[in-house]
């Protein structure tokens, strides 16, 4: 699997791949539009030119510890068709070797509980709790 930053020409596959995480309620049009003013760094596996896995990386300056970056991971999701294939560990390692050399001090990221073991396995651990406000 090659692991490279989101493309235009990645759209169609990343929302197909994003779609196994939830709903996707975008035309390739609104996606692509997103895509060029986003800070996030979102990354795409592909394997034979097809969109395996995806996850996005938030990066952020702290005012304490020193200032310090922390790192948020966000959208990691594996294309229906390749799940059960280590694509989601894959591209996880990169993101979390990423933030490393970027000198993030902590990666956080929000799952549902049936899937913590998964990100147990890569070294997280429970921290504090999680809250959402649905605004809209």
């Amino acid at each position: 699997m090659i692991i490279r930053k989101l493309k235009k020409k990645d759209i169609k596959g990343f929302i197909e791949t994003l779609s196994a995480l939830t709903d996707v309620d975008l035309t390739e049009e609104q996606a692509i539009k997103i895509m060029k003013k986003r800070s996030t760094i979102t990354y795409v596996g592909i394997v034979k030119r097809v969109v395996v896995a995806t996850a996005s990386l938030m990066i952020d300056q702290k005012f304490i510890h020193g200032g310090s970056l922390a790192g948020y991971i966000e959208d990691v999701a594996v294309n229906k068709n390749y799940q059960g294939r280590g694509f989601g560990t894959k591209i996880m390692r990169h993101l979390i070797r990423y933030a490393k050399e970027l000198g993030c001090y902590k990666i956080m990221l929000c799952c549902k509980e049936s899937i913590e073991p998964f990100y147990e396995k890569l070294g997280f651990k429970k921290s504090n709790s999680s809250m959402r406000l649905e605004v809209k």
